[in-house]
Formats: structure tokens, sequence, C-alpha cells
């Protein structure tokens, strides 16, 4: 783990209530997480909600958090879902992978290093 990977891992973390980044309400964001989800390759996911995975993949420590842009530069997290029924894969959706246009970024099961939920209604 680089310097750079512990830094990036030790900055504050708040958990928070479940929210989808520009939706105006609860209701709204309801329907875009459903939404969002049937792009997952016919997966189902757990009903946990992910506010924050944090992974590694070719030797590098990364962090995808709903709200903060994706580490690989696919524009803002809006949605984590994990893991997967058939394949135990995360998927991370931006609004460039996964919601409007290509596929989710996927983390497999053995680069899932911690996750952490968003706090319970």
């Amino acid at each position: 783990m680089t310097h750079n990977d512990q830094y990036l891992l030790s900055k504050l973390f708040t958990r928070s209530p479940f929210f989808v980044p520009g939706a105006p309400d609860q209701e709204a964001a309801e329907i875009i997480y459903a939404g969002a989800a049937k792009n997952l390759h016919g997966e189902t996911v757990p009903a946990a909600r992910i506010q924050r995975l944090d992974y590694t993949q070719e030797g590098r420590t990364l962090r995808a958090e709903v709200g903060q842009p994706e580490p690989h530069g696919e524009g803002i997290v809006m949605a984590i879902y994990g893991p997967s029924s058939r394949r135990n894969l995360y998927y991370v959706v931006t609004l460039n992978r996964g919601m409007y246009a290509a596929d989710p970024l996927m983390v497999g099961p053995n680069e899932a290093n911690r996750v952490y939920e968003f706090l319970a209604d």
C-alpha cells in the first residue's frame, strides 16, 4: 500500500442516511436507485445499501463513495450494489457507467477490502 493509498483510506468518513446524488427527495432517490439496479446484468443484490466500498485493483487501493468522484475518473458515484447473487460482484454506478450508458464498474469479491453501509432508517 502506497503512502497515497494510506492517506486516501484514512480520511475522515461519516456514515449518512441513504441518498442518491441529485435526487430532490427520498421518493425520487428510491426510484433512481431501483432503476439503476436494472442495469446489473440480471443480478440480484442484497437489500443492504452501500455508501462506501474500499477495494484494491491492479495494486492500487481505491475508494468508491456515493456522492464522491469515482477513482477511475468515471464521474460521481451514484450508487453501489453488492455482492451480487451469481458472480458475487460489487457494482459501482456513475452517470457514465451503469446509469445511462455502458456497464457499471465491477469489483470482484477478492478485490473488496471493506464495505460501509448507509445508516439504517
